[in-house]
């Protein structure tokens, strides 16, 4: 790493852990990381991975769903519920999720059986490469306009009627600010018992998160967005 008074220094668990702390969660300002030793982790199976819209009635009960797969504790799988703006013909605000089972189609179309039950409108439903999974959401804040990212901490469950907030606000706020209309605010559900396998005091890492991505492109809006990002996390 390259400190900002010009330092290089190498980091790790055994040398300056406190650095090694901090760039694991703690934010990016702690200096400028210019390489990295990984341990890596063979995938060689395709995984199941979809990305389904519904309508804004199925709030309640796909928030339901997510409580209950956290319960579930399958460290396998990832679920993330969000509202965006839904594209052409609807252009409306909309309910969608993100899903993905790290395992043979059937055990995971049986495992997220109760979300496909509600009838999502768009199912993008298919096994695919972990690499085409980890870039899902890329074309989603694509190169152009300004990209402003908030996130904030939450212990489940999650309640219903804050989830209806959260769209009734992001229903408000592009509606207010149509430059912004392909932001994303999302709630992401995992399994945290691996992660929790390591010591609180070893990272800096959030462990549960709600996370608003705000995209706009053109000049209005500017202090509004920078205002939603802000209070994105409160009154769970």
């Amino acid at each position: 790493m390259v400190l900002a008074n010009g330092q290089i220094i190498t980091t790790s668990a055994s040398e300056k852990p406190d650095f090694f702390w901090a760039i694991r969660g703690a934010g990016q300002s702690f200096g400028v990381a210019t390489s990295f030793t990984f341990r890596a982790h063979e995938q060689k199976d395709p995984v199941f991975a979809s990305t389904m819209t519904f309508t804004p009635d199925k709030i309640p009960a796909a928030v339901a769903l997510a409580n209950r797969f956290v319960e579930a504790g399958s460290g396998k799988a990832g679920f993330v519920l969000g509202f965006a703006v839904a594209p052409p013909p609807f252009s409306q605000p909309t309910l969608m999720s993100v899903i993905f089972h790290n395992a043979p189609q059937a055990e995971a179309e049986a495992f997220f059986n109760p979300l496909f039950d509600l009838e999502p409108v768009m199912n993008t439903t298919a096994m695919i490469t972990y690499p085409r999974l980890n870039a899902m959401l890329n074309p989603v804040a694509g190169p152009g306009g300004r990209k402003f990212t908030k996130g904030a901490s939450f212990i489940p469950p999650v309640r219903a009627d804050f989830m209806l907030s959260l769209f009734d606000n992001f229903t408000g706020f592009v509606r207010e600010v149509p430059d912004a209309s392909g932001s994303l605010l999302l709630v992401e559900f995992f399994n945290q018992d691996k992660i929790c396998q390591t010591s609180n005091r070893a990272t800096a890492f959030s462990r549960t998160a709600i996370s608003t991505a705000t995209l706009w492109r053109g000049q209005s809006g500017t202090t509004r967005l920078t205002m939603a990002g802000a209070g994105s996390g409160r009154g769970m």
